[in-house]
């Protein structure tokens, strides 16, 4: 039966059920999902949304009773895109703020440093007897 991921989308999926078995392939014929039937179904698998979330879900009227199996949205795709987009922000941000310094600012602050370190003070283990 042509089945669609989501509730008023258009079938992009089949769903073939057998004794024991359900599975969802997808147009390109690659298997999505396998469901296991706990006993024979009495009538053809129903595709609807029984939760209201939007996506179609999937009910088994056997003997025994009915049987639903509901499809998880998953948010985790965007998390890389995010962390690459963040790490490339604070990248410009940090060649803007070197940029602005400027390379004498650059070298008046590396000099400073160099004429503090030979005036420190010495320790009385630094000492030459």
């Amino acid at each position: 039966m042509p089945l669609s991921l989501h509730t008023h989308g258009p079938p992009t999926t089949v769903l073939a059920a057998g004794a024991s078995a359900a599975v969802v392939v997808s147009e390109h014929g690659r298997p999505l999902s396998t469901l296991w039937l706990p006993h024979p179904p009495v009538i053809p698998l129903i595709a609807a949304d029984f939760n209201g979330d939007g996506l179609t879900d999937i009910m088994a009227l056997t003997a025994q009773g009915l049987y639903g199996w509901a499809q998880v949205q998953r948010v985790g795709v965007t998390t890389l895109p995010a962390v690459l987009l963040t790490l490339i922000i604070a990248m410009a941000v940090l060649a803007w703020g070197a940029h602005q310094q400027g390379p004498g600012q650059l070298s008046r602050a590396v000099a400073a440093g160099t004429s503090k370190a030979a005036s420190r003070r010495l320790r009385s283990t630094e000492y030459e007897d």
